[in-house]
């Protein structure tokens, strides 16, 4: 899935927990970024300085693949 800003995760469980795994490794180098299951303000500046760091298109938004190799 496609994570954008004020992005949640689903109510389906833990299989559509995309936006908290990505927070939960986020985290890990941004200490500003909580698990909540929001794409909130802390998370979005922590996905565009990854996508800074990775050289790729900096806009806060999440591509599959760019989820893919965060969560």
């Amino acid at each position: 899935p496609t994570i954008a800003p004020g992005s949640k995760d689903s109510s389906g469980g833990r299989k559509d927990a995309c936006v908290s795994a990505v927070q939960f490794n986020l985290a890990i180098a941004s200490p500003d970024v909580k698990v909540t299951g929001v794409a909130d303000d802390s998370t979005v500046k922590a996905i565009r300085s990854f996508q800074s760091f990775f050289k790729q298109t900096v806009d806060g938004t999440l591509t599959p693949a760019q989820v893919k190799s965060i969560a």
